[in-house]
């Protein structure tokens, strides 16, 4: 081939491959990926770090360099998804700590904080590297503390998508007058939603660090297109005084938020209320009496739904719930389901 007339004369390529169409050939394309911006793989920890009451050399543990004494690696980061890594705060070594650590598919990082075994008689906290606590006090003295003593969701670094990480199926294009929009299942993993739900994916995002954590069964809701995700409800405790979530957005502007919420059985008649950005928006949500195996399309007709427009301008999505004010105080539990966040035109 006359170099006139070859889309790369300085490099062997005898099959003209041009995979763009640009006129140029894929071996001399010059690569947008930044091997630099995977180093750190979640630059957003670096300086972060464990510290405990417990072990002298316990006291500053980071969370993502097994090169500390204490530290190690149960599942090594990969390709910038995710990674596991346990930490030991005293010197019986059954690392009673695991971190599990996970990139989302809008760049953001989901970690969740747990304790294993025996757990422990010492106190954690998880810290930023200025020095604030993210989760914490936290601590295990009988090893029987549920399964997860706090989560988080941080934003991402923008240049981290350059690193092969989408963990996610993509939602389709928002509906004409939405700019941008979201989901989240609350109480469980990725689902990518039916026709009723315009196929939306909803993200595995346990955004909360309230008592609590997932019910799911057949006996909450029945026969929709969607039950994985109904069935899939993030609980809070008895009168621990609900929940909240910090949800990062994309731009500041104008967001509709629709809420659903599913009953569950042994939590009859909840009544919630939900404020966003600290302003109460939805009072007095009846969720009604948790039926087993009710269908959808009955008389009570399941998962209800609530919708909420607010102004953000901070780039934080602040959502509180909280039981009403009155109504059955010895069984004040909140729940959700998952969430819709539309940001409109």
């Amino acid at each position: 081939i006359a170099d006139s007339a070859d889309n790369c004369p300085d490099t062997p390529n005898y099959d003209q491959a041009d995979a763009d169409g640009d006129g140029t050939g894929d071996v001399c394309e010059e690569s947008d990926f930044d091997p630099t911006a995977c180093e750190p793989s979640y630059s957003e920890f670096e300086g972060w770090y464990v510290e405990t009451n417990g072990a002298a050399d316990a006291e500053h543990m980071p969370i993502g360099n097994d090169q500390h004494d204490r530290v190690r690696y149960v599942v090594p980061p990969d390709d910038n998804c995710s990674y596991q890594v346990e930490l030991e705060d005293a010197g019986d070594w059954d690392y009673d700590t695991h971190l599990i650590v996970q990139r989302l598919s809008n760049g953001n990082i989901y970690l969740e904080y747990r304790f294993t075994g025996n757990g422990t008689v010492f106190t954690h906290w998880l810290k930023d590297a200025q020095g604030n606590t993210r989760i914490g006090p936290v601590t295990c003295p009988s090893g029987n503390c549920g399964a997860v003593a706090g989560t988080l969701i941080i934003p991402g670094d923008p240049d981290m998508d350059q690193c092969g990480c989408d963990p996610s199926t993509a939602s389709p294009e928002p509906p004409d007058g939405v700019a941008s929009w979201k989901g989240y299942n609350l109480g469980g993993d990725e689902h990518v939603g039916s026709s009723d739900l315009d196929g939306l994916v909803f993200e595995k995002s346990l955004l909360t660090g309230a008592t609590g954590g997932n019910d799911s069964g057949g006996g909450i809701v029945s026969g929709t297109n969607d039950d994985p995700l109904w069935q899939q409800t993030y609980l809070s405790g008895s009168n621990s005084g609900g929940f909240t979530l910090a949800i990062p957005v994309d731009n500041p502007g104008t967001y509709r938020v629709t809420f659903y919420a599913v009953p569950v059985s042994g939590y009859d008649k909840p009544k919630q209320d939900i404020a966003l950005e600290g302003e109460t928006k939805i009072t007095g949500w009846e969720l009604g009496v948790a039926i087993p195996s009710i269908g959808y399309g009955t008389d009570e007709p399941r998962p209800l739904q609530e919708t909420a427009t607010i102004e953000v301008t901070d780039g934080i999505l602040d959502v509180t719930v909280t039981s009403t004010p009155g109504w059955y105080p010895t069984l004040s539990y909140t729940m959700l389901s998952a969430i819709k966040i539309e940001e409109l035109e």
